[in-house]
């Protein structure tokens, strides 16, 4: 997916995030002087500048019925952002082994003792 902003009042120059996304794993923002890598809510940027970590160290799990969610404590930005699960329905309780880096859930619609890897 690409997000193209047009001002036609301005000359066309060179974008840097042209090529290969500026070599940014996620977002390439373009700046009057170069460009700047970011990403999405609830990651983190790496020390590189350019790659994104997917998984915060701390966070926050929890559930909301028919999905479950995670809020990075890593960030400031405390945005829930989704953690895929199919055949959510109405998730009651949840809990996380830090060992396997399994969430474990109950589904009381489905009648299941569920885990996922998020």
């Amino acid at each position: 997916m690409d997000i193209q902003a047009v001002d036609r009042a301005q000359p066309l120059g060179f974008n840097k995030c042209g090529s290969r996304n500026g070599g940014c794993s996620h977002l390439c923002l373009p700046r009057p002087s170069g460009f700047s890598c970011a990403c999405p809510t609830g990651i983190q940027l790496k020390r590189d500048g350019k790659t994104c970590d997917p998984s915060p160290e701390t966070y926050l799990l929890f559930s909301s019925r028919g999905s479950i969610r995670r809020i990075s404590l890593d960030t400031s930005d405390h945005t829930d952002v989704h953690i895929p699960v199919p055949e959510l329905n109405n998730v009651i309780s949840l809990d996380y082994d830090s060992v396997d880096g399994k969430v474990y859930y109950t589904d009381v619609f489905l009648d299941v003792i569920r885990y996922e890897h998020p």
